[in-house]
């Protein structure tokens, strides 16, 4: 699964596969990443980063710094 930005000219890989994406937001819901506040549906970036971070070790979208992921 590809980062992809129609006016970016690099689309790095964010996911291994769709199932790795899935497991990451099935996770994402059970650590409470995503949430419904007086705004709406809102999600806590730098929670979802470190864990996909952590579920995704070996896609560098996610550990390094300069891909977006962590900061």
């Amino acid at each position: 699964m590809r980062h992809f930005r129609i006016e970016e000219t690099e689309h790095p890989i964010e996911f291994g596969s769709l199932s790795d994406m899935m497991m990451t937001l099935a996770g994402g819901f059970e650590r409470s990443v995503f949430f419904v506040d007086g705004q709406g549906f809102e999600m806590d970036d730098l929670k979802f980063a470190t864990l996909a971070a952590e579920l995704n070790p070996r896609v560098t979208w996610w550990t390094d710094p300069t891909l977006g992921g962590l900061d």
